[in-house]
């Protein structure tokens, strides 16, 4: 009999799971089986079993901080970044979902991370300006602006046009506009500009700041027309006024009007080059091209209308001329003129002077005819005098007479002369002279003197004549003149009276208006024919 030796022999009698409890082999044999990824891989011969994991991660790679190593039991986390949030509701899958849309609403970035800024199109040719947008693959179109939709979608919009700005509209999506329209105020940096068309503004107002010599002009052509230094001046026309004037209320339309002004206050130019000269003349007044054009310091108190008016003073004062070119001759400190009419230049020098008219006649700036209302009869309160005029049309004034006196024509002027007895006043005239009524007449030249019956005479009008040299004097007649004694007369309109002898007098008394008259005494020689 054989003797059975002593076995020790080790075996494996059951595996015990984390779950469902231990597994007893059948037959000695436990068949190991993997599930989803795992697979168990058997070799005969050589007693190896082979455990491998396929379509597993065993990290993941990020753009920033990675690798991202599984947790000790397999688990990675997905968290959702700046408006992007994950989501696990649907068994299996992980769904990453974008936060803070509105709808029709323009993605903008910010500082923690950004989903695209665009505010301006450059066109198709590349992407959009200010543009500053994230990696993430979010399905939008190259060169477009993502646009969110209800729900936290986005898509994109049409590619822009150059020069087109995006557009909100309330509930709808923006769109690219060549034309914007804003519905707030807008604001530009550095300038604005326009290279075709009208800038309109259809209510409001266009406000600029008060006028520096950096700000506060309207320019045309690159040339400043209108500015505005201080609040009740303004300038306005091709360089008129400047940026550095002090003064104040001054008004300058034209061009170059007011250009060299500085202190100068209360000023008014209307018209090319008016007022171009001044400093610091005050209250004057401009009114045509070139009107008071170099008038520059002094009082100022001038007032010039018309083109060229007052154009050549400087420092004058207190002139009034009105009219084209009047008060053109005054120069230098001239003041105190007034000058009416065109023309009417006035005198170099000339001071307190009044000028109306050119001349007297029918001409240009010329006047023939002269009223002024408020003088017939009209009493005046002041101590009168009489006004007389010369050839040159210069007026004066006699001084007062005295009590009883008259007043009686000279060889040149009249004069105030006693009052003679018997009504007749007497003088002593030179050459020939035409009779007036209640006058005497000396005829003392060497010569005959010839003395003319006035044209214009009424019944009872006397004339005296007394020939005191040897000359003697001679009466003639105007058309339907005569000249009775007695029963006799003279020829009408062609007769006359003279005397043959020193000391012949004689006195006449019209008794027909206008045409008789009757010797009514007379001493010496008398002839008539």
């Amino acid at each position: 009999m054989s003797q059975l030796g002593t076995y020790n022999v080790d075996y494996i009698n059951f595996f015990t799971g984390n779950i469902g409890g231990k597994t007893q082999g059948e037959k000695n044999n436990i068949t190991l089986l993997g599930v989803g990824p795992v697979v168990v891989t058997g070799f005969p011969g050589t007693g190896t079993l082979e455990i491998s994991v396929t379509g597993l991660a065993a990290d993941f790679n990020t753009d920033v901080g990675g690798p991202v190593v599984p947790t000790a039991f397999n688990a990675i986390t997905m968290h959702g970044g700046n408006n992007i949030t994950t989501d696990g509701t649907v068994a299996n899958t992980v769904t990453f979902n974008l936060t803070g849309t509105t709808l029709y609403a323009l993605q903008v970035g910010n500082a923690l991370g950004t989903l695209g800024q665009v505010l301006m199109s450059n066109g198709v040719a590349g992407d959009p300006s200010w543009e500053n947008g994230g990696s993430i693959s979010l399905g939008i179109t190259e060169h477009a602006i993502p646009v969110g939709l209800a729900g936290g979608n986005l898509f994109s919009l049409p590619l822009a046009l150059t020069g087109e700005t995006l557009m909100g509209a309330t509930g709808a999506d923006p769109s690219w506009t060549g034309s914007p329209s804003f519905s707030g105020a807008v604001t530009a940096g550095t300038g604005f500009t326009a290279t075709l068309g009208d800038v309109a503004i259809t209510s409001g107002d266009l406000t600029l700041p008060q006028t520096t010599a950096l700000v506060g002009h309207i320019n045309f052509g690159g040339n400043t027309y209108i500015r505005f230094p201080e609040q009740s001046s303004v300038f306005m026309g091709y360089l008129a006024g400047n940026d550095t004037y002090t003064g104040v209320n001054n008004v300058g339309i034209g061009d170059t009007v007011c250009t060299s002004i500085t202190t100068a206050s209360e000023n008014a130019a209307v018209g090319s080059y008016s007022l171009y000269n001044l400093t610091t003349s005050e209250l004057n007044s401009a009114f045509g091209c070139d009107a008071l054009r170099s008038l520059k310091t002094g009082l100022g108190r001038n007032t010039a209308i018309g083109r060229s008016s007052l154009t050549l003073i400087t420092t004058g004062e207190y002139n009034t001329c009105i009219g084209a070119v009047s008060g053109s001759s005054y120069t230098s400190s001239d003041s105190s003129n007034i000058s009416v009419g065109y023309g009417v230049y006035g005198s170099p020098g000339e001071n307190h002077t009044l000028r109306i008219g050119t001349a007297t006649g029918t001409g240009n700036g010329e006047i023939n005819r002269s009223f002024i209302a408020g003088i017939y009869n009209t009493t005046i309160g002041a101590t009168s005098t009489v006004v007389l005029s010369d050839s040159t049309n210069q007026i004066g004034g006699l001084p007062n007479g005295g009590a009883g006196t008259v007043l009686t024509m000279g060889a040149t002027a009249p004069s105030w002369q006693a009052f003679p007895s018997g009504g007749i006043t007497w003088s002593t005239p030179v050459g020939a002279f035409n009779l007036v009524k209640s006058n005497g007449y000396f005829c003392d030249d060497i010569g005959l003197q010839v003395a003319t019956l006035p044209a214009v005479a009424a019944v009872g009008d006397t004339f005296r004549i007394i020939a005191v040299s040897a000359g003697g004097w001679q009466i003639i007649q105007n058309s339907g003149q005569w000249i009775s004694f007695s029963t006799a007369s003279t020829i009408p309109t062609s007769g006359s009276v003279y005397s043959t002898h020193q000391g012949d007098s004689l006195e006449l008394v019209c008794y027909v208006a206008n045409d008789g008259f009757y010797a009514v005494s007379s001493v010496g020689n008398i002839q008539y024919d």
